[in-house]
């Protein structure tokens, strides 16, 4: 085994804290110091996940040639880390990698070391787009991302999920809407909810949005910190109130499908696949559905993770499942959706501003059910809107935008130094 480090310390400052060590001393071969190691993502104490040029080699991965075109410029051009901390520098300067340097962050008495503690700059400037809180809304409105001028259909998705949280409940959050859902319900209206990450992050305060499920630069701070195999037992015991799944398919029973689009073996598109995502709505008592751009199906491409399997109480009967469990409510970008009690048959509650039946009954390949007394999804209170865009204002519009300003700010700054 050969270990990488940011830094290496001296045997005192190891047996201080003996809980981190995870590689005992005699399995290891070799330690390599090496600043700067895992950019361009984080690592906790010493940098912050570096979003621009993260952001650019997400988008190079989305295409064979786009990744080799990446692994030439910044692996096989690049000898040494040296020489890619060099070319950083060339190509995004000095400033932008000192900005990502953690600055001293104490959580009583542990460092949590972090470049910053906010979504917003000291001048009050989202650090990405470069824009502050009031530019902000005045470019939603502008570029008509608001349902109404009071908040756009992302908040909507992120609040109306938070009201399904309850005080005194342990949840499973996911990156995203999910994460934002925890936070504004913890500040507001259950405070003494548990937020906890898959990767083992317990009762956490929401600092700012997580990058990933393992993000404690995103912490305020937390209780504790077990690991993913304990995560997942304290679900299987009963322990877990409340997750959040993503979802790419789901039949009228709320199985899902996250695996692949089209056949199996030659599939029109690869999904990440299940994840913890059948463990933890097998075993949690409530999960909530998520679904941004997934699709409805009259039978799924690939079973997944198993909602009411074949309806009524085909899951309980099946004696694999705690009683009780199971999905209790998608959120789709143009509706509220829960489940019939008895037949287990997912129906229309909610329909979002704008949106009629008939565009929704357009999605579903089967006849949808509606509620008898079906109503508007419940507008945010200006409360809830403003923690939304304080909080997580890159969330609150599209990826798009917020690429287009972010981009657009970045390119500022870098034509400033040149000047």
């Amino acid at each position: 085994i050969i270990v990488s480090c940011e830094e290496i310390v001296s045997h005192d400052i190891i047996q201080s804290s003996p809980q981190m060590t995870i590689l005992p001393a005699y399995r290891v071969d070799a330690v390599v110091e090496m600043p700067w190691g895992a950019n361009p993502t984080e690592v906790l104490g010493y940098y912050n996940l570096d979003r621009i040029n993260y952001s650019m080699f997400f988008m190079a991965n989305a295409t064979a040639d786009g990744m080799l075109s990446w692994m030439e410029e910044w692996i096989y051009s690049c000898p040494d880390r040296t020489a890619y901390i060099e070319h950083y520098i060339d190509k995004f300067g000095l400033d932008s990698l000192a900005a990502l340097r953690a600055k001293p962050f104490y959580s009583a008495p542990v460092n949590y070391g972090s470049a910053y503690s906010s979504s917003w700059d000291v001048e009050g400037k989202d650090r990405d787009m470069g824009v502050t809180f009031e530019e902000l809304e005045q470019i939603m409105e502008q570029k008509g991302f608001c349902m109404s001028k009071k908040y756009t259909l992302n908040e909507l998705l992120a609040i109306t999920a938070a009201r399904e949280i309850h005080d005194h409940e342990n949840i499973i959050l996911g990156i995203g809407v999910p994460t934002i859902a925890g936070a504004l319900a913890k500040a507001l209206y259950a405070p003494h909810c548990t937020l906890m990450m898959e990767s083992g992050i317990i009762d956490f305060q929401p600092l700012v949005p997580p990058n990933h499920i393992a993000d404690a630069h995103s912490c305020r701070g937390y209780s504790y910190a077990t690991d993913l195999f304990s995560t997942f037992t304290m679900t299987y015991r009963g322990f877990v109130d409340v997750c959040f799944l993503g979802v790419a398919q789901i039949d009228k029973f709320g199985n899902l499908n996250t695996t692949v689009i089209g056949d199996y073996k030659k599939p029109k598109k690869r999904l990440p696949g299940s994840g913890g995502a059948a463990d933890f709505i097998s075993y949690a008592k409530r999960t909530i559905l998520t679904m941004r751009n997934g699709r409805f199906a009259e039978k799924l491409d690939y079973f997944t993770s198993p909602g009411y399997l074949d309806g009524g109480d085909s899951r309980d009967k099946s004696g694999i499942f705690p009683p009780g469990t199971g999905p209790t409510m998608v959120l789709s970008t143009k509706g509220v959706f829960r489940f019939d009690e008895t037949t287990k048959e997912i129906y229309l509650a909610h329909v979002h501003p704008g949106v009629s039946v008939d565009d929704i009954r357009k999605d579903v390949p089967w006849d949808l059910k509606v509620a008898s007394e079906l109503t508007e999804t419940a507008p945010p209170t200006e409360e809830e809107v403003n923690f939304v865009r304080r909080f997580a204002p890159r969330e609150t519009v599209s990826r798009q935008l917020m690429m287009e300003l972010a981009i657009g700010n970045f390119m500022k700054k870098a034509a400033a130094r040149k000047a």
